[in-house]
């Protein structure tokens, strides 16, 4: 019998705000906080809260039959536990089920496996540790910020107690291979799960597609006609489709509770955790993938977020502070930086066209990419005149 292995990612950056040439060095903050809180109780109280308590009662109503797992970054468990604690105790219910799983990534949601391999282990171990503390669960499969990945990433991954890691299922991985089974990475130490682009892209870009909207029922018999025992149809999505993207009055949480009601009802169809799609499935083979591949754009790999000068201008900036600012030891100081690193600040300077262009633009809060390099650009300024005169005191002392 095939399987369904369904995760939602659940992310919100720290948006810095447009910070200008000259507040550099006026102390003020980098993060536009009214905006963040603004957009986390707007996507809290549109999406969070009300799927949540569709999957909850989807997990009781079926005991036992409907399973699926959640990807949430450190730094939006971080904004969650500040300002909007009875999101965290919606995921702890679904957690208490023992039918949620919770996967492992990045804390900051970053870019660090290609840019700094210490900083990368060391958010994979503080996001180890938020998810333990919060929702009391271990994670066992790992999914790097948006699907990054390449052979590097499953070993760092296997150092850190994973058995699996999710990557996205496309010709830059795969090759001819079928996205609806499980294979071993280069190393052979750990299972690779890929996701169903196509059918994930269904949902989160074509649902409410004039010409042929997706329905339930269709999107079952898709599911349906993938009828290989051996088969397992893992679909990745953004948590925000369910209410923010597409809104709950465009029929989206409908859509969702009607078609897992209609896989579970015809028998045909299993629901599964990544942990136990890697213990009820076989491996086919291994896949080596020395680049770098991603479920972002059409070209499924970084550049999204390095693909001009503007983005490569920043991030390299932003890491070569990573040695003198843990010399430092300043806590406001590293957490300040940690959040700089989110991918989300690279992927509003990119200057893609066309339909890439238009998602990037779609989540950003600046009015151009290059609005967002000169605020970015400008924070970092700031940093170093920070690190600059703690320098100065920490050597008269």
């Amino acid at each position: 019998m095939p399987s369904v292995c369904l995760y939602f990612q659940v992310h919100q950056p720290l948006r810095i705000r447009n910070f200008s040439f000259f507040d550099i060095g006026q102390q003020k903050d980098y993060f536009n906080n009214e905006l963040n809180e603004e957009i986390l109780h707007k996507v809290s109280d549109n999406c969070y809260l009300p799927a949540n308590t569709l999957l909850l009662s989807l997990v009781k109503k079926y005991k036992g039959k409907f399973y699926c797992c959640f990807s949430l970054s450190g730094i939006l468990i971080e904004q969650l536990a500040k300002h909007r604690p009875d999101v965290i105790a919606s995921f702890k219910a679904l957690a208490d089920t023992g039918c949620i799983e919770f996967l492992g990534e990045t804390y900051y949601h970053s870019l660090a496996a290609f840019y700094n391999k210490e900083e990368f282990d060391r958010q994979i171990k503080l996001h180890k540790k938020a998810v333990k503390k919060y929702f009391g669960k271990e994670p066992v499969v790992f999914r790097n910020t948006e699907l990054l990945y390449q052979d590097a990433v499953s070993e760092t991954a296997f150092r850190n107690g994973y058995q699996g890691v999710w990557i996205e299922g496309s010709e830059n991985n795969l090759g001819k291979a079928n996205p609806n089974r499980i294979y071993t990475n280069a190393t052979e130490q750990l299972v690779l799960i890929p996701r169903n682009f196509v059918l994930s892209d269904e949902i989160a870009f074509r649902f409410k597609q004039k010409a042929t909207p997706l329905t339930a029922q269709l999107f079952t018999k898709k599911i349906l006609q993938l009828t290989s025992s051996q088969n397992t149809i893992n679909l990745g999505l953004d948590y925000e489709t369910f209410g923010e993207h597409f809104h709950k009055e465009e029929g989206i949480l409908s859509f969702l509770s009607q078609w897992i009601n209609n896989c579970i009802q015809s028998k045909k169809i299993t629901f599964l955790t990544p942990s136990a799609t890697i213990d009820q499935h076989y491996t086919v083979k291994k896949l080596n993938v020395p680049h770098i591949t991603s479920w972002a754009d059409s070209e499924k790999d970084i550049s999204a977020w390095v693909q001009n000068d503007m983005q490569k201008e920043c991030i390299e900036k932003l890491y070569a502070l990573r040695d003198i600012i843990l010399k430092l030891k300043n806590r406001s100081l590293l957490e300040t930086w940690s959040a700089l690193q989110c991918s989300d600040h690279f992927y509003y300077m990119s200057t893609k066209q066309h339909s890439d262009g238009e998602v990037h633009n779609y989540f950003s809060p600046f009015d151009s990419p290059h609005g967002a390099y000169i605020a970015y650009i400008n924070v970092l300024a700031d940093l170093e005149l920070k690190i600059d005169k703690m320098r100065i005191y920490h050597s008269e002392q």
